[in-house]
């Protein structure tokens, strides 16, 4: 937050990226569990960014949305987000962001309950990424392994979850590596591994922290307890 008021005075008169500004500032905010004035501050963003005619970009912020949404634990409302995004990156032939927007979308969906329908979108997003698209792969992953574990396939459930963990691990991304603990914790409690299962949850939680999402550390110490 506090690099992002340093860009803002060293790029002041700069659109795109006070926009971007304004959408990373959004993200940040959420994640310390400060909603108030988030999705202002993405609409600010993405009708700067039409006025400019960087429609592609301007998209982008119902993906940041979506990511607020979750955090809030609004479910319903990220799904809604992240079905524009997608529909607006098919329609335009964007191929390499909607993947990973695919692998968002499953992810709201399985919050919600609906376990075939994200396994059916996880699939697809994973299948159309990038091999060397990480944040896809950990994220459709996530859901697959998860759902493979309520189906009582432990055996592919774990192996899916590995491959996750070990995917996420090497990046300097401590929210991806807090949702692949996160998401191999589910999977080893489903596998009746408890305490293997709070040990997840507690590198989680470590991961979350290091990052200042205070909010999903909280969730993550809630299931944890």
């Amino acid at each position: 937050i506090r690099r992002c008021a340093d860009i803002r005075r060293r790029a002041a008169g700069d659109q795109q990226v006070e926009a971007g500004l304004l959408q990373t500032e959004a993200q940040l905010a959420a994640m310390a569990g400060r909603f108030g004035g988030v999705r202002e501050r993405i609409d600010r963003a993405a009708a700067i960014l039409e006025d400019l005619g960087l429609s592609l970009l301007a998209h982008s912020g119902q993906e940041v949305l979506a990511s607020v949404e979750m955090l809030a634990g609004n479910y319903p409302a990220a799904e809604a987000a992240l079905r524009r995004a997608y529909e607006t990156l098919e329609r335009m032939g964007e191929r390499g962001w909607l993947s990973t927007v695919g692998a968002e979308l499953a992810r709201a969906i399985y919050a919600q309950g609906r376990f075939e329908e994200a396994e059916s979108h996880a699939a697809r997003s994973e299948e159309t990424g990038a091999s060397d698209d990480v944040t896809t792969l950990v994220l459709a992953r996530g859901v697959r392994a998860k759902v493979a574990a309520r189906r009582g396939d432990f055996d592919l459930a774990l192996g899916l979850a590995d491959e996750m963990v070990a995917a996420a691990q090497p990046t300097e991304y401590p929210d991806l590596r807090g949702d692949a603990h996160s998401d191999l914790a589910e999977v080893l409690r489903l596998a009746g591994r408890g305490e293997e299962a709070e040990r997840s949850l507690d590198a989680a939680v470590a991961e979350f922290a290091a990052k200042g999402n205070a909010v999903s550390a909280a969730r993550a110490r809630a299931v944890r307890a």
